[in-house]
């Protein structure tokens, strides 16, 4: 009689989620990869990223600022700050004037972008220093969360990325889906309207999200570890803080296969969401909270009367909570 010898660890420790591979986005990296394959034939544009919190976004212009690497191109990179919106066009300055090849003339760009009444001369200037280093082989501008970018950045932007548009320059902005200020819907009209390319990231399929599990966890998710995976909905931050969260208290790997022997832990909050939480009014903050321990679908008439105020007083924390996805 042969047994079936039964093998039982714990998940490894240490994982680095930098180093998981990116899944799920072969289709939009492929479409940024030809934007690219065009740029180093000389042909400049515009690529706008749009997704909502969580689902990818900073991690596809990684790898596009290293798939323009990979092929020779300069690439300049920049990314916006809810507590930054103050410094004038502190994103794109922060783009050009770092690296390994930042732009010439540093002070002179600064002193500009602080100057009332120097608008003009500030684009043109670098407009300018742009273009010439645009003669010495293509450039990727990068610039992340344009959501945040203060009127500045995005003025630079739209009118520098549509009047260098027949210079080996691309342009790869991202942008939070849903409500944004009325200056960036502006700036976002302005671009389409230049013939920016747009990609919208959405939730994962189920195979990417076995595919990050496996990664994250060291093994291939069993049942009851999918549907856990599942809560994250196909949100990629939230499908690896989950993991994380789980990998050294509750997850074993049995026989090769990842599972939850004492059945699926209670939800817990996760970094990311916290952060996002604490980004809220104190009222949209009550009424998330509440919405969530309800769980499932909810309506505001149920939400009104379990926080004992009537609907219409709680529209305004309901935009906003919604506006925030």
């Amino acid at each position: 009689m042969s047994v079936n010898r039964v093998t039982t660890r714990t998940v490894p420790e240490g994982l680095d989620r930098a180093r998981t591979p990116l899944r799920g986005r072969d289709a939009e990296l492929a479409s940024i990869e030809e934007r690219l394959d065009a740029l180093g034939r000389g042909e400049g544009g515009i690529v706008r990223l749009e997704g909502p919190a969580g689902i990818g976004r900073s991690r596809m212009l990684a790898e596009a600022a290293a798939a323009a690497r990979g092929r020779g191109t300069r690439v300049y990179e920049g990314a916006a700050d809810p507590d930054g919106q103050f410094v004038p066009l502190g994103p794109l300055l922060e783009a050009v004037l770092s690296g390994e090849e930042p732009l010439p003339g540093a002070q002179r760009l600064r002193d500009l972008a602080t100057a009332p009444g120097q608008r003009f001369w500030l684009l043109q200037e670098l407009g300018d220093r742009l273009r010439e280093a645009a003669r010495n082989g293509p450039l990727l501008v990068v610039l992340d969360d344009l959501q945040w970018c203060d009127d500045l950045t995005l003025l630079t932007f739209h009118t520098l990325a549509a009047g260098l548009s027949s210079h080996p320059i691309l342009w790869l902005a991202a942008v939070r889906a849903g409500s944004v200020p009325s200056a960036v819907r502006t700036t976002l009209d302005r671009i389409r309207r230049a013939g920016a390319h747009e990609l919208a990231l959405g939730p994962l399929g189920d195979r990417a999200v076995a595919r990050i599990t496996e990664d994250v966890l060291g093994a291939p998710p069993g049942p009851d570890v999918l549907r856990l995976a599942h809560r994250a909905e196909g949100v990629p931050q939230l499908l690896v803080e989950l993991l994380g969260s789980l990998r050294e208290e509750v997850v074993t790997i049995d026989d090769g296969t990842a599972g939850l022997p004492a059945g699926p832990p209670a939800p817990r909050e996760l970094p990311s969401v916290a952060r996002r939480l604490d980004q809220l009014s104190d009222e949209a903050r009550e009424l998330v909270r509440t919405a969530a321990a309800v769980g499932g679908t909810v309506t505001v008439a149920l939400l009104a009367e379990l926080l004992g105020r009537s609907s219409a007083a709680l529209i305004t924390a309901v935009r906003e909570a919604l506006d925030a996805d």
